[in-house]
């Protein structure tokens, strides 16, 4: 998150409209908002947090949040944030309102949320920022913004508590395995129960009874076959047979429809000869009839048509009159339409003179009122330059007596550094010293080892002036020889074992009695060897002696290389501190020269008592160019002035124009109006209007209405003529009729309507005729086909019943034998499917067994909360490890940050041996670094997981008990952070903090206007 602009009003003690850029702020990358106690610092940081979450951190909901976060003295509260998140640009903005009736009632109050996009603010559903940069409140108050006073919360918390909240920021709960491995426990043990159970029920199932099954389907199987082969030959029989009996039923029943169709041909040829007159009829007559009666029905309606448009004409002449005899009333008392409207401009012109007259006088008055302000304003000017004058005389004299700044802190920063480098030089030479103490110390303990092994290792030098290296080759060279001789021992014992056996076997041979081994009864030479017991007691004393030095050299071999790999360790130590030493006061000698080389001369003490003059100096400064600024901001609103001198020449030019168009409008008026009031002309104006209205409307009527009656007589004419022409089509039509029904024979038209009464479908009733046509002669064609087909066959009705009851019997058979056989299949299927379903449950139980096992041992992996405290101990040396990789740096490699066993933070203390102390024991500016290089390290931890990356870090920390060295230990750790593109806002009320800081805010609050920011840069 990168912030652009901030916008505030009428919140905390910001009571008027106050707007922050942060464009030159950011690219400083370290940046300062500054003020004293009360300022209204905080604010910036609460103002933000607000507008985006809602939250604030000195207040909740239940402290009345919005009435006690609005300004008294404002009736509304506006917070607008930009900033850019991941290449895009959001705003955040918040708004509340009092009401009016009661002060501590906030009536409205709203957030909203925007992002740009199509150029221009988009609404968004949500005004949580958490779905814009992917982090809450809680978390974002420990990576991008941390409120005052919250600086070293996690540094200071017990181990409980910080326990509890790291498993809150890395939700270390889903490391929490004890239930869910209790529930899988429990749902294993219910799955084998279900197991075992459904196992039972699969007792009776064997393999055997599936094979006996399989041997008696197969049976069952050749017998069917042999009765469906007779079962075919008898269908095909009966097929034949049904055949027959199908051909001899449709010659009986092709020659009944025969005889029907026979029996309706005369009917037939009777409707053929209907159809005939009636088509002939309908072709002829009905078009003249048709036509004749729409003839009469267009005679008729251009009548009644006639009639209307006569009684519609006499009513528009009389409407013509009327408007007419109107008009002239109206003209007689007032004339026509353009006297009308040269009078109504008349009267427009008269209001305007008015107007006009009414403005003149109240500008002369104007005029002379700002004449007499311009003297006024001029005189205090020559005050404002005067004083101006003075005050830069006064800053130009403090400004020359200012010493150089910049050579002063570089002197500041050269005895800092040297203070720093004397304590790595006594810190480099007490590490230097161990190391050699350590390295001598080595070296006895190399010397005891080899005296004591001096007995049993033989060299051609001193034992005690051996190198470790060149001891332990010759100490694994001897340990080597008397592993050697201890082997041997061992072979030589097993031959004088066997000897002892074969003397007691021997000693206890009986004369006459088998061998066991050779199965002889004469013995004359027993075994027998009296020197055996003394060599084997000889040879338990050597081996207990080897045995000793194996031992005694084995211990010295382990140790020896022990002090090896430390002497080689120490010795690596030994000459880097060495160098360390040396290269520390190289550095001392360079610092000291490049400070010899500046243009000022001063100790320590003496550069101390310069800067706090030069604060005091700054100050000064400081307050005369507020000073030169309000004068020269209130000089420069000599635009007051040259306002004055434009309204002046504006009235002058205005009374001008106004006596102009006075004059031009005094033209085409009667001069009698200027003599009535406003309201008698603008009464005039709208009885004229009004008369004109009338006027022009009655003209518009009257042409309206004349040619609408010019176009009727037209109308009427052409209708007239229509109903002759009508008229003799009629009389020929009738003609035409009467001389066909002569020609037909027909008495009148109602013999003809008579026929077309019928109303016969023609193309069906043909349609009808020719179908029964070709069915009659279907009908023929097919029984003479049918009869070829029977030939000289005859069917037996007998034996077609009885070979159908024999067809009947074998079907039933066939069927009732495939029913059995579908039994026995399904019968089978069945059981290998329960033998197949048994062996899967049963390899099932097998594996829910094992798992189990397993979780049994899980269980107790995970009983108590031993597992969730290793994981955050896990994540506490992961931050410890993060936060070390700054902290270092910043402590010159002095300390080191670790945690105990009891998960408290513990320093590891480089200048005393790498000893341990609690991190309480540090310095404020220690301690600043150590909670600085934590919470880096904890936000570089949250950010990975949850994946966002934020390059603005913004604390209000006071640093007010800090002492200079801490402030100035605080201050290079800032400077560190910038050096890895970091942007670091701070907010503080020390002064020699904003000295080293270039661009700031300062912020000042003034009892009656509120909080004001100001920019340095």
């Amino acid at each position: 998150m990168i912030p652009e602009r901030l916008i505030l009003k009428g919140i905390y003690s910001y009571q008027h409209t106050t707007e922050i850029v942060f464009d030159d702020l950011m690219s400083a990358g370290l940046f300062g908002i500054f003020g004293p106690v009360g300022s209204g610092k905080s604010a910036v940081l609460e103002a933000i947090t607000f507008a985006m979450y809602g939250e604030t951190e000195r207040l909740n909901n239940r402290d009345s949040k919005h009435y006690n976060m609005m300004n008294l003295r404002s009736n509304e509260m506006e917070i607008d944030f930009t900033f850019k998140h991941q290449s895009k640009r959001y705003r955040f903005t918040a708004y509340a309102r009092r009401n009016r009736n009661n002060f501590t009632d906030i009536t409205k109050n709203e957030r909203k949320a925007y992002v740009w996009e199509d150029n221009q603010w988009v609404p968004q559903e949500s005004a949580d920022a958490t779905n814009v940069i992917g982090l809450k409140y809680e978390h974002f108050k420990q990576i991008v913004i941390i409120p005052q006073g919250k600086f070293n919360e996690f540094v200071q918390l017990s181990p409980t508590d910080r326990t509890k909240m790291m498993r809150e920021l890395f939700p270390l709960d889903r490391f929490d395995l004890r239930d869910p491995a209790n529930r899988l426990f429990n749902q294993v043990k219910t799955e084998i129960s279900q197991l075992q159970g459904r196992l039972q029920e699969f007792e009776e199932y064997s393999p055997e009874a599936a094979k006996a099954l399989e041997k008696e389907i197969k049976e069952h199987q050749t017998e069917l076959e042999k009765l469906k082969m007779e079962l075919l030959r008898l269908e095909k029989s009966m097929h034949e047979t049904v055949e027959l009996k199908k051909l001899t039923d449709n010659i009986e029943a092709t020659q009944k429809a025969l005889v029907t169709k026979e029996s309706q041909k005369a009917t037939m040829e009777q409707l053929a000869e209907k159809l005939k007159l009636f088509e002939k009829v309908k072709y002829r007559y009905q078009p003249v009839m048709s036509r004749l009666s729409e003839i009469e029905s267009e005679v008729q309606q251009l009548t009644n048509l006639y009639e209307k448009q006569k009684t519609k004409n006499d009513l528009l002449i009389s409407k013509i009159a009327a408007h007419q005899q109107e008009m002239q009333k109206i003209t007689a008392a007032g004339g026509d339409v353009e006297a009308h409207k040269k009078r109504d401009a008349g009267l427009n012109k008269a209001l305007e003179i008015k107007k006009l007259q009414q403005e003149l006088g109240q500008l002369s008055d104007g005029f002379k009122n700002k004449q007499a302000q311009l003297k006024k304003a001029e005189v205090a000017r020559e005050e404002l330059k005067s004083r101006l004058a003075s005050q830069k005389e006064q800053l130009t004299k403090k400004r020359n007596a200012l010493p150089d700044e910049g050579v002063l802190h570089e002197l500041r920063s050269s005895f800092s550094e040297e203070v720093i480098l004397q304590k790595q030089v006594r810190s480099a030479e007490n590490e230097l010293k161990q190391s050699i103490n350590i390295v001598e110390e080595l070296k006895r303990d190399r010397i005891e080892i080899m005296n004591d092994v001096s007995t049993i290792v033989e060299a051609d030098e001193p034992l005690g002036e051996l190198k470790a290296k060149d001891a332990l080759v010759l100490l694994e060279k001897t340990l080597t020889t008397i592993k050697d001789k201890l082997a041997q021992f061992a072979k030589r014992k097993v031959q004088l074992d066997v000897q002892s056996g074969l003397e007691r076997y021997a000693g206890a041979l009986q004369e006459g009695e088998p061998c066991p081994l050779c199965g002889a009864e004469h013995h004359p030479k027993p075994f027998s060897n009296t020197a055996l017991g003394n060599e084997q007691e000889q040879l338990m004393e050597l081996v207990g002696k080897h045995e000793q030095h194996r031992d005694k050299l084995s211990q010295a071999i382990t140790q020896l290389g022990s002090l090896v790999e430390r002497f080689r360790r120490e010795g690596g130590q030994k000459e880097a501190r060495q160098k360390a030493v040396h290269e520390a006061k190289s550095q001392i000698e360079e610092c000291q020269n490049k400070r010899n080389m500046l243009p000022v001369k001063f100790s320590a003490e003496e550069l101390a008592q310069v800067l706090k003059q030069l604060a005091v100096d700054k100050k000064e400064i400081a307050r005369l160019e507020q000073a030169v600024l309000q004068t020269e901001q209130e000089l420069n609103s000599e635009s007051a002035i040259e306002q004055l001198q434009k309204e002046i020449q504006s009235a002058e030019t205005r009374i001008i124009t106004v006596q102009t168009q006075i004059n031009v409008q005094q033209t085409d008026i009667v001069p009698e109006w200027l003599a009535k009031s406003t309201d008698e002309l603008n009464a005039l104006k709208i009885q004229t209007g009004k008369e004109l209205q009338k006027l022009e409307t009655l003209l518009k009527e009257i042409d309206d209405q004349q040619l609408a009656q010019q176009k009727l007589e037209v109308q009427i004419e052409e209708t007239k003529k229509q109903q002759e022409r009508q008229t003799v089509q009629l009389e020929e039509k009738q003609q035409q009729l009467n001389q066909m029904l002569e020609e037909d024979k027909f008495n009148s038209v109602n013999d003809v309507q008579t026929v077309l009464d019928e109303e016969m479908n023609i193309e069906a009733v043909q349609s009808q005729i020719d179908t029964f046509h070709r069915e009659l002669h279907t009908l023929k064609s097919r029984f003479s086909d049918l009869q070829s087909q029977l030939g000289d066959r005859k069917f037996d009705a007998q034996a077609f019943e009885e070979l159908e009851k024999t067809v009947k019997n074998r079907q039933d058979a066939v069927s009732n034998m495939e029913t059995r056989s579908g039994g026995l299949q399904s019968t089978y299927q069945v059981l290998v499917n329960k033998l197949k379903l048994k062996k899967q449950l049963a390899e099932n139980l097998d594996k829910k067994e094992k798992r189990k096992e397993n979780l049994e041992v899980m269980m107790g992996l995970f009983r108590g909360d031993g597992f969730m405290r290793y994981v955050s101990q896990i994540y506490l040396q992961q931050l410890c490890a993060i936060a070390n990789e700054r902290f270092r740096k910043l402590t010159h490699n002095q300390l080191e940050l670790d945690i105990d066993e009891n998960y408290n933070f513990i320093i590891r203390d480089f200048l005393h041996d790498g000893r341990m102390r609690l991190l309480k024991t540090l310095s404020g500016g220690q301690t600043f670094q150590a909670a600085l290089s934590l919470a880096m390290a904890l936000s570089e931890q949250i950010q990975q997981y949850q994946n966002v990356k934020q390059q603005f870090f913004f604390m209000d920390e006071g640093f007010g008990s800090l002492d200079r060295e801490s402030l100035s230990l605080v201050f290079d750790t800032l400077k560190q952070l910038r050096k890895e593109q970091r942007t670091v806002g701070v907010i503080s009320h020390v002064e020699e903090l904003r000295s080293e800081i270039d661009r700031y805010l300062l912020v000042e609050n003034d009892e009656e206007e509120g909080s004001r920011i100001r920019f340095n840069g």
